[in-house]
């Protein structure tokens, strides 16, 4: 079942026997909403699932869907209790990966099979993918982007997590902060572990500048309230990936966050999408294992491109604050010109890096940059083909040539990609 007027998509079944409950194919109606509306949306229809009183006596609860993770808090916040068991979707392997279990017969980490239902043994494992500190009423998160074992990274996070708490850094209080990178399937544990000893939890989200009330426990703030954050960052970089359609402007979006963890701190860049295609963090991976159903999840979670989406993206990108941000467009044009809506998306970049097939490519990209008063930071020619990657710096631009650019592949392979990266991260506005 669903309801089409709210601005998150909560849609839900349930097994005649009872034995499992699924929330499905959560997603913002669409990407126009910031944060804020999206989770005081999710929590009202919460809300009257609860007192409709339909979660009595199931034993597992499923959760699949495109979460942003404030949403994720919410929902583990709120449903926990009434189920012994929460699994979570994770679309790269086609899984659920249970967060949180007060059944003997399942753990955290534990895998379900979304085709039968059944337990499944997976043998691969993570070691230090998860890192976690406490200071003052922050809790900062990391979650290494090369990890590609989530049901392996609960059981750490869990471990992690549980550590604070014995040893009193989380011991409670009126307000947790949570700031960093993380997944959906640790903020659901983290969430699990934390709800009941704050009055508030707040996330922070980079598109807001600030952080979101996720969790209410009694507390003075309601879930959707917003806090500043206290810092503010000077000579930022915001860089856009741009080029024509289908020349790996995703891809290199996606080995750049991979290779950076090697040069900045996870707290000191961000990467967006700028066009509402549906790729997400998990696409790369899960088409790889599974093209279908990456290309099945992606039709499922796009979104049109109106004026209202291009105009909410811009101010996205102008809130952002942190020193280095990246994100891709779109690649189609309106004749030789860029088209009104990346006009208006580009224009908050103060960088570019210019992908394409080839110099006639690059060129008329250079030209739409320089009219909107970017600078071209890099210029990077894409091949299928393989070869040596070849790179170099002329007139304070990086200039490279990328093959056997797909995704799926090892962006530790990638010459290019690295010395690109190495590029971005040092230098100078």
């Amino acid at each position: 079942m669903s309801n089409n007027k709210f601005k998150f998509s909560i849609n839900y079944n349930s097994n005649i026997d009872k034995s499992e409950f699924i929330l499905e194919d959560l997603k913002p109606i669409s990407d126009e909403f910031t944060v804020i509306e999206l989770i005081k949306d999710a929590k009202i229809q919460l809300d009257e699932l609860v007192n409709k009183n339909i979660f009595s006596d199931f034993e597992i609860l499923k959760i699949s869907g495109r979460l942003p993770l404030p949403i994720a808090y919410l929902i583990a916040h709120e449903l926990q209790h009434f189920f012994n068991v929460v699994a979570v979707y994770y679309p790269q392997k086609n899984i659920y990966v249970v967060t949180n279990s007060t059944n003997d017969n399942y753990q955290v980490g534990d895998v379900i099979s979304s085709e039968n239902n059944q337990k499944m043994l997976l043998t691969s494992s993570t070691k230090d993918a998860f890192s976690v500190k406490v200071s003052g009423d922050i809790l900062y998160v990391n979650c290494t982007l090369r990890v590609k074992d989530g049901n392996f990274l609960v059981k750490e996070v869990e471990e992690k997590i549980n550590q604070l708490i014995a040893n009193q850094k989380l011991k409670g209080g009126k307000l947790l902060k949570i700031n960093g990178k993380s997944s959906v399937l640790a903020s659901f544990v983290i969430a699990h572990k934390v709800c009941h000893l704050y009055a508030n939890v707040a996330i922070f989200d980079p598109k807001i500048d600030g952080y979101v009330v996720a969790l209410r426990h009694g507390g003075v703030y309601s879930v959707g309230d917003y806090l500043p954050q206290e810092n503010n960052i000077q000579n930022q970089k915001k860089i856009v990936i741009c080029g024509n359609a289908n020349r790996g402007k995703t891809v290199i979006k996606d080995g750049l966050k991979v290779i950076l963890i090697e040069y900045l701190s996870s707290e000191d860049y961000y990467s967006i999408s700028g066009c509402p295609d549906g790729d997400g963090a998990w696409y790369s991976e899960t088409c790889q294992n599974n093209p279908s159903l990456a290309r099945q999840l992606k039709d499922v979670y796009k979104v049109n491109f109106t004026p209202e989406f291009a105009r909410n993206k811009a101010l996205e990108i102008k809130n952002i604050n942190i020193p280095l941000l990246i994100f891709d467009v779109g690649g189609k044009m309106d004749g030789e010109q860029l088209t009104p809506a990346n006009q208006i998306i580009m224009a908050e970049a103060n960088g570019a890096i210019i992908v394409g097939g080839n110099e006639a490519e690059i060129a008329l990209w250079r030209r739409c940059c320089q009219e909107l008063g970017l600078r071209v930071m890099a210029e990077v020619t894409t091949k299928l083909e393989a070869g040596n990657d070849s790179f170099e710096c002329q007139n304070n631009v990086f200039i490279t040539t990328i093959h056997q650019l797909k995704r799926g592949c090892n962006f530790n392979d990638s010459e290019g990609i690295k010395q690109l990266a190495k590029y971005i991260a040092f230098e100078e506005n």
